[in-house]
Formats: structure tokens, C-alpha cells, sequence
């Protein structure tokens, strides 16, 4: 897969990858946070690809490196939610994953990438997304 390529990363790729990002298999299985992600962002409709470090593409998916996804301006809000209930069900499951946690006033970090530069995502917003989920299922 390459930078421009908009099929999902949790599909098959072509290009020489030899497994797409939501399906690595040994050495770097990929962490089941980054597996639910994909399905659920391919659920939601969100339309994203994995962005630069394609040569790293098992380390990211295994959690060894950082995850970079592009993801359409018109779906980041929908993303932010679906990135969030990923993470805190990846929390539920194993104790070693780390999600929001407001008493602590630990949150997500995400940044956002555009024609103008990068910069790091309203702690606001991602609060409000966190929120948001909490309060859906209940455990605000």
C-alpha cells in the first residue's frame, strides 16, 4: 500500500505488503486494539488509509511503532468516537492497555495533518469524544 492508495488497511493490499495492517501474522501479530480498529472503522464507513511508514507497516500494527492514518476530513469526527470506543474496549479486555481515564486526566493523544501543517487535536475535543462514548454506554 502506498501513501495515495485509498482502500482501507485493514484489506488485502498489493504492492509487495505481505498482510494487510488489521491481519499481521507472526513476527509482529498485530494487537488486538489495532485489529478492532480497523473493523470498526470499516464498519462505520470511515474511509482512511495507513499514512507513511508503509516499511513499518508490522511494527505498527504489533504496537511497536506509532500509527498513522488518513482519515477523511469529512469523517473525523465520526473517527474520533470509533478511535475512542476502540481504545477503551482494548482497556475493558486487557488490563495492560491504558484508555481515557478522567480522573487522572489522561486522554488520547491525535494530531491532525493538513495542506497547512500538523497540529495536536483539542485536548477539548477529545475530551468531548471520550464523553460522549462514556455517557452512550453508560459509564460516565
Amino acid at each position: 500500500m502506498h501513501a495515495g492508495d485509498v482502500a482501507g488497511i485493514d484489506r488485502s493490499v498489493t504492492a509487495g505488503d505481505s498482510a494487510a495492517l488489521g491481519e499481521m501474522h507472526a513476527p509482529g501479530e498485530a494487537l488486538e486494539l489495532v485489529s478492532s480498529l480497523c473493523r470498526a472503522l470499516q464498519g462505520a464507513g470511515i474511509s482512511y488509509c495507513h499514512w507513511k511508514s508503509n516499511e513499518s507497516l508490522d511494527r505498527s500494527a504489533s504496537g511497536e511503532n506509532d500509527l498513522d492514518l488518513l482519515v477523511l476530513r469529512s469523517d473525523a469526527r465520526r473517527f474520533d468516537k470509533v478511535a475512542v470506543e476502540a481504545l477503551i474496549d482494548a482497556a475493558e479486555d486487557d488490563a495492560a492497555t491504558g484508555g481515557p481515564d478522567s480522573m487522572r486526566r489522561i486522554w488520547p493523544i491525535a494530531m491532525t495533518v493538513t495542506a497547512d501543517g500538523s497540529q495536536d487535536v483539542a485536548e477539548d475535543r477529545v475530551i468531548a469524544a471520550v464523553d460522549a462514548v462514556l455517557q452512550e454506554r453508560g459509564t460516565s
